[in-house]
């Protein structure tokens, strides 16, 4: 087709499917299972490439670029692929057969050793005399001066799933293995860990060396009460791979939940509990039940301290990592401390001590403690779950990659997507969970913050991070989102179609922070019903992208402060479309508002009803959309709205919280979107600031002693335009506010000639309209309706003309 299509001068169209040809003869190379046919598929590929690169040449800019389909094979392969190499090392996929047994061990790469093992001179050594057994016990397996607690904790809640319920977890991931499963003695002592690691199984090769000291210690995870005479391979080996996956024993450290999906593919969450959205009870409920079934594997996390439990005469570490091995009726949890001998030393001679001195020829029996629920809350400060992905029925994997761009000037990159539901109303109740992982990356790459968003397609877009004040940004490598669990990271989404229209149809947002080159990720899906994303664009036929800052003149913060009406706003307009018939005049134009900045900046946009002027207080019957709580980074809105007047109002949560952002809105209507300038644009102003204090609080005319209120003399050298806004520093509801102009006489006041008019109690303080006030001079009155209320306050005095002298009497 492509030949015909340039045979016959249609080169745009040839173009494309020379392109295409090559990208699917691309795919199929990696999918070959001999050489021969890799080879050919590269071959083919590499003709079909070549002629599209001459028609190139040939036509320039002329050619139509060549859409990046994300969903296509082709560009799921390539990140796969691209993603196969990091620290120097090559992870090829899992192969159908045990290949890499074949392997000469001398061809196998060796992890970099830690600078601990390095100064304690140890090597790569074979053990005299070893074995190969799963057959262990949770509290078998010890961490020996290598940061791999996690890991550890991670294998001694799977041979603890081995021991409750006779699962094979512990079998799932070393090569080669005997008929039954289990890892077995390899003959040329070449091993294979199969890990789960950047979108895929992969393979990791290793040989039984391992790093020993001088004086015969191993310097790894090592196995207590071990009798036999002989090394027990199975806990060092795994270590050994794991480190060689994470670029050497100089590990940086985990987190428990991350590490085993890397070994069995479970999936992780983390719960925070010093969170102030943790659910003690709701996250006990559903933990117990899942644990109890087998359905989740349980760890436990310290904080940056360590923990001196005196009455039990034991102390936790310090960001330390416990595998939770029992729970019970009575809400108490039996934990594993897998460290052994005495908590490490932060000094070297000490950790050497501690190293050459170990016993291993006895366990040690006070390793297992035992906590009520209250006081896991209480003591630890991370809760992580790996759920067993088979209690859903279908997963969906999307792979891409998020790219550097200069256009985006410092702002998050965001990825939209959406999932298609099935729409029926049994099905649209199932739970679906959505699952970021950042693939991995070289060590000296530094970890970019990503976040990830879920939301329905018509509605708020909700975040990775639930309280609106915490930080939705993360460097870990995981993040877990599934809606409607209100107080863990563990929400689920249940799409209600009777409830919202196109709810049938979720968002999906995920971002990264300081991008500085390409960053691979994976997004999966969980469900009970088959999901599958949604490949048409949007019917977003309209759109503008706005870049502008929240500074110290136009960050107003949120509606408590009484700053809010000096945020940024415009006046959106949509208009009428000549090109389409009458009937559809009253259709409702479908929009999305997306507003961006940096990780830290919390963020929110609202629309009002209007005539497009600036809107100094919001109520909430005027919001007729708004992107919900502030989220940090990341706030948008989809969904429907009458084709009319709005003002568009973008805030940060606090007049502090500065910076940049970009806003872009679409629409299925045209629209315009023009800025509403700010409050006095183009007037001089002028600050008065004051207080109402013991008789100067008189009160309203009312009371008899208005004229005791704090008096502001006003001379105006020429006619011109003024307008003034009275509001107090610091706000107070039971405050309702007036501030009104007199003419000044010699004999005192004169009448009246502005006023704000009622007393208003409006966060934002009582304001006059603009009006031309001439040559003269003027006596200003700011009053509270009652009497005897004692607050600070500020006059805001805008004039057209220079020539306004504005003091306060004393």
């Amino acid at each position: 087709k492509a030949k015909q299509k340039e045979l016959n001068g249609e080169l745009d169209s040839a173009f494309q499917l020379y392109i295409q040809v090559g990208q699917s003869f691309l795919q199929l190379s990696r999918t070959a299972t001999s050489i021969k046919s890799k080879n050919l598929c590269k071959e083919y590929a590499g003709k079909a490439l070549e002629r599209a690169k001459k028609l190139k040449a040939a036509k320039g800019e002329a050619l139509r670029p060549v859409r990046d389909d994300v969903y296509s094979q082709y560009s799921q392969g390539s990140v796969v692929e691209e993603s196969s190499s990091w620290n120097g090392i090559h992870f090829p996929p899992w192969p159908e057969t045990d290949l890499i047994m074949g392997t000469s061990s001398l061809r196998i790469a060796q992890p970099a050793l830690s600078p601990l093992q390095n100064s304690l001179q140890a090597s790569y050594r074979a053990p005299s005399s070893y074995h190969l057994s799963t057959d262990l016990a949770p509290d078998d397996i010890l961490q020996n001066n290598v940061t791999d607690c996690s890991l550890i904790s991670s294998l001694a809640t799977c041979l603890n799933h081995q021991k409750r319920f006779g699962s094979k977890v512990i079998c799932n991931f070393l090569y080669p293995r005997n008929e039954d499963g289990s890892p077995r003695i390899s003959e040329n002592g070449v091993y294979a860990l199969r890990v789960f690691c950047n979108g895929i199984y992969r393979q990791v090769p290793i040989d039984h060396t391992l790093p020993t000291t001088v004086s015969g210690k191993r310097v790894c995870a090592v196995v207590s009460a071990d009798n036999s005479g002989t090394t027990q391979l199975l806990p060092a080996l795994v270590e050994k791979a794991f480190m060689k996956l994470h670029g050497g024993y100089d590990f940086p450290g985990s987190n428990s939940g991350a590490d085993l999906q890397t070994l069995i593919g479970w999936i992780p969450e983390t719960i925070d509990l010093r969170s102030n959205q943790f659910a003690r009870e709701t996250t006990w409920s559903r933990f117990r039940a899942a644990y109890e079934r087998g359905e989740c594997l349980a760890t436990l996390g310290t904080g940056k301290q360590p923990v001196d439990l005196l009455q039990r005469r034991c102390r936790l570490l310090a960001s330390h990592s416990y595998p939770i091995l029992d729970i019970n009726s009575d809400r108490m949890v039996s934990i594993l401390d897998s460290w052994e001998g005495a908590p490490p030393s932060t000094s070297l001679d000490g950790i050497v001590a501690t190293v050459e001195n170990l016993d291993l020829t006895a366990g040690n029996t006070n390793r297992i403690l035992k906590f009520s629920w209250e006081e896991i809350c209480e003591i630890f400060d991370t809760l992580y779950l790996s759920w067993n992905p088979a209690i859903w029925k279908h997963q969906t994997n999307l792979h891409r990659t998020w790219k550097p761009a200069k256009e985006m000037n410092g702002m998050p990159i965001n990825h939209s997507m959406t999932l298609g539901i099935p729409g029926d109303d049994d099905v649209s109740r199932d739970e679906i969970c959505v699952l970021l992982t950042r693939h991995l990356m070289d060590k000296t790459t530094h970890s970019p913050f990503v976040a990830l968003h879920v939301g329905q397609a018509f509605g708020r877009i909700q975040s990775s991070g639930l309280d609106s004040r915490k930080q939705t940004y993360t460097d870990s490598s995981h993040v877990l989102v599934c809606r409607h669990h209100a107080y863990t990271c563990h929400m689920l989404i249940r799409p209600q179609r009777r409830v919202q229209p196109y709810s049938n149809r979720v968002s999906i947002v995920t971002s990264i922070d300081d991008c500085s080159s390409s960053v691979h990720y994976t997004l999966t899906v969980l469900s009970n019903t088959p999901v599958s994303f949604d490949e048409t664009p949007d019917n977003y036929l309209y759109s503008t992208r706005l870049e502008s800052a929240f500074t110290l003149s136009t960050a107003g913060g949120n509606i408590e402060h009484p700053t809010f009406m000096i945020n940024p706003q415009w006046h959106l307009k949509f208009l009428a479309d000549p090109s389409r018939s009458r009937s559809s005049t009253t259709e409702k134009p479908k929009i999305r508002i997306t507003l961006e900045a940096g990780r830290e900046l919390p963020l929110n946009a609202c629309l009002a009803w209007s005539s497009g002027e600036r809107i100094t207080e919001l109520v909430k019957g005027d919001i007729v959309a708004d992107t919900g709580e502030y989220s940090y980074g990341l706030a948008a809105f989809a969904g429907e709205v009458k084709g009319t007047d709005y003002t568009l109002i973008v805030s940060s949560f606090s007049p502090r919280d500065l910076g940049d952002f970009a806003l872009t809105f679409e629409s299925s209507s045209r629209f315009e979107l023009e800025p509403i300038p700010q409050e006095g644009a183009g007037m001089f102003k002028k600050v008065i600031k004051g207080a109402w204090e013991g008789a100067k609080a008189a009160g309203s005319p009312r009371f008899g002693k208005y004229e005791q209120n704090p008096v502001i003399d006003l001379t105006v050298s020429a006619t011109c335009q003024m307008k003034l806004r009275l509001r107090l520093i610091k706000p107070n509801p039971s405050a309702a506010l007036n501030v009104t102009v007199f003419q000044s006489l010699d004999t005192g006041q004169g009448k009246e000639v502005l006023t704000s008019g009622p007393y208003s109690d409006a966060i934002c303080g009582a304001a006059t309209k603009a009006t031309t006030l001439p040559k003269g001079k003027y006596v200003i009155i700011p009053s509270t309706f009652a009497a005897g209320i004692q607050e600070r306050w500020e006059l805001i005095v805008y004039h057209s003309k220079a020539e306004v002298k504005v003091t306060l009497r004393d």
